[in-house]
């Protein structure tokens, strides 16, 4: 999901991608995507050197999920959501910062 939606690319996180749709969900300025914002730089640590595909997504995916575990909603209903997500419709209505440098993370 994460490579799909284009949040990790070339083992790269781009954390403004990830804050940008949660925001669509959750609204611009959430708790969640305050948060998340927060959370996510914090996550980047627990990937430092991994060149893994595989392990880099999971690892840094469970890192958000521990630490967001009060925003959680049911698996089913994510599942549903991840399916339906049009990511297509959503990559040019970007920030400009996630536009110009996918691979930017802070």
């Amino acid at each position: 999901m994460l490579e799909q939606s284009d949040i990790i690319n070339h083992g790269k996180i781009n954390r403004e991608l990830l804050v940008h749709l949660a925001s669509l969900v959750n609204g611009k300025n959430s708790r969640v995507g305050r948060k998340l914002n927060t959370v996510s730089r914090l996550c980047l640590d627990s990937i430092n050197g991994m060149s893994d595909r595989c392990h880099l997504a999971s690892t840094y995916n469970d890192c958000l999920n521990e630490n967001m575990i009060e925003f959680a909603f049911p698996l089913d209903i994510a599942e549903e959501a991840v399916r339906k997500m049009p990511f297509h419709l959503i990559q040019p209505n970007l920030p400009q910062e996630a536009r110009s440098n996918p691979f930017y993370k802070h």
